[in-house]
């Protein structure tokens, strides 16, 4: 069997053909793909060719393809490749199109690597091999009908903390600030309008859900105001710091052998349920028997063709 992987637009073959189903073996064969993969965007990234003129890198392409056993077609003047994966590899009948770019930009190179352009004033749009930490999170959504009362309000906002803090914990964070904000609609002209906003530093930095939703809380009731109908409610944490750098103060008191919930929550949630349908929540965040009408309305949402394999449009000749 063979798997694609994507680099600089490239759908390269990956041969796992035999691959162990012990874990350990699999992780040692990624490692070596994974090696291999990142020789071949090097090699791209110092070897970038302009539009019309990418005749060695349409050559490297292609002897890829071809040390795979995987057949191909040149495009006009030798530059550019047509492949038919599916058919040639897995006999697959149902084929997805996909249509990238080998072309570099006349650009000049910014970034001092070993692997740098090595074409003066031509180069790749750079990957990034870290992605830059996170500075904020925001989560908020549009309510499926106008809200006026407060508690319907609080199970908005404690939705929506819940789902920013799970984010920061994805990604090793904790939030020093946060921020909650409430909407009118502003488009019903004939509805009294007020959009208020609210934010407090934490006096310690913390991923916590149990409390940022005691915060947001707090902050929510000191800006409500009876005789609107809001629209929208929504949080922000902000002034992100990693919890592995994190310095805690001089009188912090650390709790040794703690349980952390949030994460025992998370991963349950990420392996039996989804973002919109989380397995487990917190009370404050609404139960069954008292509806959901602030939730938005996804009645008719497009479908996932870009995520979804079931979801993916069908063509009949």
């Amino acid at each position: 069997m063979e798997k694609t992987d994507n680099l600089y637009g490239l759908s390269i073959p990956i041969s796992i053909v035999g691959s162990s189903a012990d874990p350990e073996n699999q992780r040692a064969e990624t490692a070596l793909i994974g090696e291999d993969l990142r020789t071949i965007r090097r090699h791209l990234h110092s070897n970038p060719e302009l539009s019309g003129k990418e005749t060695e890198t349409t050559a490297y392409v292609g002897r890829y393809l071809s040390k795979h056993g995987i057949p191909y077609e040149l495009g006009p003047e030798g530059v550019g490749i047509v492949s038919n994966l599916a058919r040639e590899v897995t006999g697959c009948t149902r084929l997805i199109a996909l249509r990238a770019d080998l072309d570099a930009l006349p650009i000049q190179e910014e970034i001092d690597t070993d692997y740098r352009s090595q074409q003066n004033g031509v180069s790749c749009l750079g990957l990034e091999e870290m992605p830059p930490p996170r500075k904020g999170v925001i989560a908020s959504r549009s309510f499926g009908s106008h809200v006026e009362e407060l508690e319907d309000l609080e199970e908005a906002l404690a939705s929506h903390v819940a789902r920013a803090s799970e984010k920061i914990r994805r990604f090793g964070l904790l939030a020093t600030h946060i921020e909650i904000f409430l909407q009118t609609n502003r488009f019903r002209k004939e509805d009294p309008q007020y959009y208020p906003s609210i934010g407090v530093t934490l006096p310690t930095p913390t991923a916590s859900t149990s409390e940022l939703m005691a915060t947001a809380r707090e902050l929510l009731r000191s800006i409500y105001r009876t005789g609107y109908r809001y629209k929208k409610t929504g949080v922000m944490l902000a002034h992100l710091v990693s919890e592995e750098e994190y310095q805690p103060s001089l009188f912090h008191a650390p709790v040794n052998g703690k349980i952390d919930i949030d994460k025992i929550v998370d991963e349950i949630n990420r392996r039996m349920g989804d973002n919109r349908s989380p397995v487990i929540t917190r009370a404050s965040m609404g139960t069954a028997n008292r509806g959901d009408s602030w939730r938005m309305k996804a009645e008719r949402h497009s479908p996932n063709y870009t995520t979804d394999w079931d979801e993916l449009p069908v063509v009949r000749g």
